[in-house]
């Protein structure tokens, strides 16, 4: 399949996030990098009001293109908006690098936030940007299907995904969502209202895009480590190794067990040590996933059940009681 250089990349504030490279980051001194049930609610909360807050585009740092949402002017009072701010500000867990100084950031569904005002300027901004993800897949996409279109891969898919359970009427989450293969084998059951899926990797997600544009507005650029959002979920996928790319699994299993709704499921797959990586095998790539992040998370947790197949662990994973 061709992709469609209209779609590539699908924002322009995407565009402007290519432009530049990763900038240096660093944990906030001082700051507990765990995460607890209060933690997750604030970040679900911040997404529901700032990351849906109307933002405007800044003209000055024209070498750094960001947006801004100012108190009165974008905002439904001052006080709205001095409440999310004292909660972002609780929630500031790095801090990057810009000209030479360390500013906090709060990353929040592929994009990084953080304040700024003037001497003399009696509103604080929340200004905002594109995270700058590495689109490590680029050159490897074309050939990205191909790779796994043989009849045992189908047959594998096809096996694979149904044994996922997913019903008519459930809200999915596909983390790792790729170009679109859990849709391409699920969409009569999974209409785009009830569907999310998130994925670093832009180009995967052009192709997604094209090959189903009814999904088009239900994707997502982000890491599933900085993706929020006030809703639960009755299903959470990770499929084809995806967990291998996560660095904490404490944290995978706790933020899964906050995002499903009672009676849910969340199903992690990680690729199984020794065993190759198949997709850095059939595409030809040189550097597989960092060992340290090969380990699923352990098995003495009561809301965690491992089941090893021939290439993956299927980690399932229960909601919060």
């Amino acid at each position: 399949m061709t992709l469609n250089p209209s779609l590539l990349p699908p924002t322009k504030e995407e565009t402007e996030a290519q432009r530049f490279g990763l900038p240096e980051r660093r944990p906030v001194k001082g700051r507990e990098q765990t995460w607890t049930h209060t933690d997750f609610e604030d970040m679900a909360y911040l997404e529901e009001h700032l990351g849906r807050a109307k933002h405007q585009f800044a003209h000055t740092l024209a070498a750094t293109p960001h947006y801004y949402t100012a108190a009165m002017k974008h905002w439904r009072s001052q006080d709205a908006f001095d409440e999310m701010a004292s909660v972002m500000k609780r929630q500031f867990r790095e801090q990057e690098r810009f000209r030479g100084t360390w500013y906090s950031r709060l990353r929040l569904n592929g994009y990084k936030h953080w304040f700024s005002s003037w001497p003399g300027y009696d509103r604080i901004l929340v200004n905002r940007a594109p995270i700058e993800y590495v689109d490590s897949y680029l050159p490897h996409v074309p050939a990205y299907e191909a790779a796994f279109s043989t009849e045992e891969d189908a047959q594998e898919h096809e096996a694979l995904f149904r044994g996922l359970g997913i019903e008519t009427g459930y809200h999915v989450l596909d983390i790792g969502c790729g170009t679109g293969l859990l849709v391409d084998w699920n969409w009569k059951v999974m209409p785009p209202e009830l569907y999310t899926g998130v994925d670093l990797i832009l180009c995967m997600l052009a192709m997604f895009r094209e090959k189903h544009p009814d999904y088009r507005d239900r994707l997502i650029r982000t890491s599933f480590e900085d993706f929020w959002t006030p809703y639960k979920f009755d299903k959470i996928v990770a499929m084809n190794g995806v967990g291998s790319h996560f660095s904490d699994p404490a944290y995978v299993v706790a933020k899964c067990a906050w995002l499903l709704k009672p009676g849910g499921e969340a199903i992690i797959s990680y690729h199984r040590p020794g065993k190759p990586v198949r997709s850095v095998t059939r595409l030809g790539l040189t550097e597989p996933a960092p060992p340290r992040y090969l380990i699923p998370p352990e098995q003495d947790n009561p809301r965690v059940t491992h089941e090893t197949g021939d290439w993956y662990t299927h980690v399932r994973i229960r909601p919060k009681a």
